[in-house]
């Protein structure tokens, strides 16, 4: 062996010896522990720091937020105290009007906790959220107002690092009258007895409409037992009624405040829950309106309606019970040429003289008859001989028509007689009374109607004249002639 291969296998056995030694092993140990603290040092600081930036950036969104809020509820036009409750992940805010007094709630503040407690429960884990609770106000109309208990949750999105809306909730909605702050019910919205009776014709005239066989309710609907402002539910879009207890399978009703609009206070509903006010009438023109009493008639009917036809003419008819019993089929043709049909009583007593019982009789054989032939009941009724009462218009329960124009036809009887009179003391809005079982009325009407077309009247139906707008326990004489009986 070498020298040099000697000296080789020394040092190479010297390194051995050194890097094994139990100092060198520590010194290492130690390196890497060194190493590992300031990494994990390293990781701590970096983590913290972002954690603060993340809390920053949170807490700047929760203000951001918040700030939002508050300029939303700034347009409620409820000046509001705010009150904040902070946990660890949930921020509870809620806003209390400032003049509780004046809303429609009680213990207004207990409320509104409940509610955001409430919420807050239904949260299912720990997570960073913030719940609002306020009282919303809105101004529907110049005299409705509506008040509501709201609340909203936003919770906090990782990924997005925002806060996003996941809940709104509405609760305890009320409606007021802006003017005298007091909730509004459907006492306030009808008013009075008349639109109570007018409302019930509304719901019976549906619930034969709604029927798949009518004829199988039609006695019970005539019967219906009345209802009251205490039977009635309102709300902005539509009147809900619970039927007092009937025959007719039906327990409850919802109208559409367009089908009833002549009989509410209409600034007290949404507005886009109304038909719009129009009216057939043009305020240049002169209008009249032609009716008939006691037909029809077999013989003279039929001829007054191909008179009206060739005249372009509608006109009211006010029927008798056993007439359009006995005549159904001419019932029909007058109403399906457009023209009006209206309730005469059955067979023509005075009804101001009769028991309550006959009365209720000659009223509901009468709509009977008129429904059995036309499919429709009659909206109003005239008294024979005009005799009316408070007592027996309320048990009628339908509007009065009377008249300013009497052609007495029913007197004269003579042709010449008729068209004189009725030229002479016609003007404008008024209702001519005349009776389409006399021959010598329908020979009298072509001539009447050209001399009144010669002085510029056009000619209406009695409603169309009133523009739909005959209430019971009102008599109405003309366009300008209405009285409470």
């Amino acid at each position: 062996m070498t020298t040099e291969n000697k000296e080789t296998r020394r040092s190479n056995r010297h390194s051995k010896q050194s890097f094994n030694s139990p100092r060198d092993i520590l010194w290492i140990f130690f390196l890497v522990g060194v190493l590992m603290l300031v990494s994990y040092g390293t990781y701590i600081v970096y983590n913290k720091i972002k954690d603060h930036e993340l809390q920053e950036h949170l807490e700047n969104q929760t203000s951001q937020l918040v700030a939002q809020i508050d300029t939303e509820l700034e347009k409620n036009d409820l000046p509001s105290e705010k009150k904040e409750h902070d946990s660890n992940t949930i921020k509870e805010i809620i806003y209390l009007p400032k003049e509780t007094e004046k809303l429609p709630y009680k213990n207004t503040e207990e409320q509104l906790t409940q509610l955001v407690k409430q919420e807050s429960q239904k949260l299912k884990h720990p997570k960073q959220a913030i719940i609002v609770g306020c009282v919303e106000k809105q101004a529907h109309t110049d005299q409705l107002s509506s008040y509501a208990l709201h609340i909203e949750t936003y919770d906090w999105k990782t990924k997005e690092q925002t806060f996003q809306k996941e809940k709104e909730r509405t609760e305890k909605e009320i409606y007021v009258n802006t003017d005298s702050g007091e909730e509004i019910t459907a006492q306030a919205l009808i008013g009075s007895k008349a639109n109570l009776l007018g409302i019930q014709q509304v719901i019976q005239q549906k619930l034969l409409d709604n029927a798949e066989n009518p004829q199988e309710i039609l006695d019970a609907v005539l019967a219906l037992p009345r209802f009251d402002f205490k039977d009635a539910t309102y709300t902005p879009e539509h009147l809900q009624i619970n039927l007092p207890k009937n025959e007719t399978g039906v327990d409850e009703v919802t109208l559409a405040y367009r089908d009833i609009q002549a009989f509410i206070q209409t600034d007290l509903v949404d507005p886009n829950q109304l038909a719009e006010e129009s009216t057939d009438l043009d305020p240049n023109k002169k209008y009249i309106s032609l009716t008939f009493d006691d037909g029809p008639n077999a013989e003279t009917t039929p001829r007054l309606l191909q008179i009206l036809a060739e005249k372009n003419v509608k006109a009211t008819f006010f029927m008798l019970g056993q007439m359009a019993e006995e005549f159904p089929q001419i019932v029909k043709d007058v109403y399906e040429q457009g023209h009006e049909i209206a309730s005469h009583s059955y067979s023509h007593p005075q009804l101001n003289a009769i028991p309550k019982e006959a009365l209720l009789e000659q009223i509901r054989m009468t709509d009977k008859a008129l429904y059995n032939a036309a499919g429709i009941l009659p909206r109003t009724l005239r008294p024979p001989y005009g005799a009316i009462s408070p007592e027996s218009s309320d048990i009628i329960g339908k509007p009065i028509i009377q008249w300013d124009i009497d052609s007495y036809d029913w007197d004269s009887k003579n042709t010449n007689a008729v068209i004189d009179r009725v030229n002479q003391t016609s003007f404008e809005g008024g209702i001519i009374l005349m009776h389409d079982i006399h021959p010598a009325t329908i020979d009298a009407v072509g001539p009447v109607i050209d001399n009144l077309h010669a002085q510029g009247y056009e000619f209406v139906t009695t409603s169309q004249l009133l523009e739909q707008k005959e209430k019971p326990l009102y008599q109405y004489f003309g366009q300008k002639d209405t009285r409470e009986i």
